[in-house]
């Protein structure tokens, strides 16, 4: 029987029977459904985040799996290492704003996404707490497309457009994902303005650390960090790109 979701008064996720066909999992998708939402709000918004694609999710779950990926992206930016921040009233009224219509949504309050979102942070520890590789593990087993969140990525690409400098070279931060389950890349100069403030802290400690990291060892990455080179793009010579390649290993 087609379904989607609803919100219970006690704002609690569940089964909306009375769905229209259009606004309703497609059949392929109801058994699974119906077997994760027994097991609580946390698996069925982590099963939601599970999704790579949003094709095929009704509206509802839709407003769902975007709520649970803003928290793995949160989790994803401090490493899982600290805290994953509370959701600020702004953020709160944003999301409520956003909902899309559905059964029980005015039961859809601040107080009941901080319910959720804490009720995700307490799951996420106790199963990346189990898992025999951690954080790391978890997330390539059961969501490898949010792995690459909250990593720094170095990119070099042809520059067809300057024959003296026939590379060019860009570092990026991932800050999220696009709907169709892409890394969302950002060039870093614009992430270290974004996350400035000491609420965001945690956040900026784990975006820079990688090529704190890599400095110690690399006098590549040292030179490119003391500069403040890291934060624009370049246009490169074969030399120095080829220089880059070789310090790949470190």
């Amino acid at each position: 029987m087609p379904f989607s979701l609803a919100l219970s008064p006690e704002g609690h996720l569940i089964a909306d029977d009375l769905a229209e066909e259009n606004a309703a999992f497609p059949a392929s998708l109801e058994a699974p459904a119906r077997e994760t939402l027994p097991l609580g709000d946390a698996a069925t918004l982590l099963w939601l985040a599970s999704f790579k694609s949003t094709q095929g999710l009704p509206i509802a779950a839709l407003f769902w799996r975007e709520f649970a990926g803003r928290y793995l992206t949160r989790f994803c930016q401090v490493g899982g290492r600290s805290e994953v921040p509370a959701l600020t009233e702004t953020e709160s009224t944003e999301i409520i704003e956003q909902a899309p219509p559905m059964r029980g949504a005015e039961y859809l309050t601040a107080s009941m996404l901080n319910a959720l979102w804490q009720l995700l942070g307490t799951t996420v520890l106790e199963a990346t707490t189990r898992h025999e590789k951690g954080i790391e593990g978890w997330l390539r087993e059961g969501y490898p497309h949010w792995h690459l969140v909250g990593r720094v990525t170095l990119h070099l690409a042809e520059n067809k457009k300057d024959p003296e400098r026939p590379f060019a070279f860009l570092a990026t931060y991932t800050s999220g994902l696009t709907v169709e389950g892409r890394p969302r890349h950002l060039p870093l100069q614009q992430a270290i303005k974004e996350y400035a403030g000491a609420q965001n802290r945690a956040i900026l400690l784990n975006l820079l650390e990688p090529m704190s990291l890599a400095a110690e060892k690399s006098d590549w990455a040292r030179q490119q960090v003391e500069s403040s080179a890291i934060y624009r793009p370049q246009g490169w010579t074969p030399g120095q790109a080829l220089r880059l390649l070789k310090e790949v290993p470190l």
